[in-house]
């Protein structure tokens, strides 16, 4: 009996180690990788699927979100899951100005009301940059 409590005990410890990182630590962003946050076909079983996209990267130091998906309760979810910390965000790209790839700003401008959005302005049929500090690159 002493021998399957001593096996359930170590059983127990591992389940705990095992689950502990995934909700403690913060995902590192690295230079060049993309994270996906938000999809409806991605295969991390631990973000909610939705019609939308966004994902993040670091480029020359700087951390990029790229769209922020169509719900910004399934983009937050889906952030505070993955550990990414939305403070840290230097720069925003919105891709176009559809509802799936914008909604979840609501919830980024939240938590970084001065973070910098690149965003395509159509006028005219002509697409343009708009940027939020006109003669200053990112880079």
């Amino acid at each position: 009996m002493k021998q399957i409590n001593k096996k359930l005990w170590i059983l127990s410890i591992l389940f705990v180690c095992i689950q502990i990182p995934a909700f403690s630590q913060q995902l590192k962003i690295r230079e060049g990788i993309l994270v996906n946050l938000y999809d409806a076909f991605g295969k991390n079983a631990l973000l909610t699927k939705d019609f939308g996209f966004s994902c993040i990267t670091k480029y020359q130091g700087k951390t990029i979100l790229f769209d922020a998906g169509s719900n910004a309760d399934i983009f937050k979810s889906n952030t505070k899951q993955l550990g990414i910390d939305l403070k840290k965000v230097d720069i925003v790209i919105v891709s176009h100005g559809h509802f799936d790839h914008l909604n979840g700003l609501d919830y980024l401008l939240k938590i970084n009301p001065k973070v910098k959005i690149y965003s395509l302005m159509i006028s005219f049929g002509e697409p343009r940059f708009l940027l939020t500090q006109r003669d200053k690159s990112p880079w």
